[in-house]
């Protein structure tokens, strides 16, 4: 397989004027272009596109980074992203972490390298304090309310529709509540939000003994329901 070096070697001009045919034809004169476009036609060369980007300083990749895409809430927000990247010529790459803070950093240093043009956090791991100092080399989107922190941030504002389903709860006359979710408030602002919503409507915080984390499936909200079930003699719902 030819290489850039084979061009240039044939061709009979420096590695430069080559990389300039390649990234910024206009600056290279007309029949020295010609002549390299032809040699990189005989030896049938094409351009690596991801070393071509990173010369460039530019990248059309945008890294979405996520625990996984078989939860519909995470599902959800990908279509998003590729409904809008996509007609703006931008192409998007899922970055699975599982929650692992080892596999985010890793990202975060493939965007310090300018493999990607921005990232997007749908959720994370990592304190938004590690993120932030990443800002520096590009955009830093995340999907959750990050205060006055220099990260752009696009999340919906779910309190209003959380204490609207608690209080259909509470109107029914249901007082001993459990709630499921697939990570604690320590870690996710959704459950955070969904707590606070609990204790606006119950007037009392939920009890600590009546929240299960780890339920991202059908099946984890069945086997933790009868958990609760078993241990929970005054659970009404």
């Amino acid at each position: 397989m030819a290489t850039i070096h084979d061009v240039a070697r044939i061709a009979g001009f420096s590695l430069g004027t080559v990389s300039n045919v390649i990234n910024r034809p206009e600056r290279v004169a007309p029949k020295t272009r010609q002549k390299i476009e032809q040699v990189m036609a005989e030896l049938n060369y094409t351009p690596n596109a991801m070393a071509r980007g990173l010369s460039l300083g530019q990248s059309r990749n945008v890294g979405v980074v996520l625990p996984n895409s078989h939860h519909p809430y995470f599902a959800h927000i990908v279509n998003g992203i590729t409904d809008a990247a996509f007609p703006t010529g931008y192409r998007v790459t899922l970055l699975p972490t599982n929650y692992l803070e080892e596999f985010e950093r890793q990202y975060l240093r493939e965007f310090q390298q300018k493999m990607y043009a921005g990232m997007i956090f749908v959720s994370r791991q990592l304190p938004l304090t590690e993120l932030e100092s990443y800002v520096r080399y590009g955009q830093v989107v995340t999907c959750e309310n990050v205060g006055d922190r220099q990260i752009t941030s696009v999340y919906s504002d779910r309190t209003a529709t959380y204490r609207a389903a608690l209080r259909w709860i509470w109107t029914r006359g249901y007082r001993n509540v459990a709630i499921l979710g697939l990570r604690g408030p320590e870690h996710s602002e959704t459950t955070r939000d969904l707590l606070a919503a609990y204790e606006y409507v119950f007037h009392a915080p939920l009890s600590e003994a009546r929240f299960r984390g780890g339920v991202a499936t059908r099946q984890d909200g069945y086997a933790a329901a009868q958990f609760l079930a078993t241990t929970d003699a005054r659970l009404t719902l």
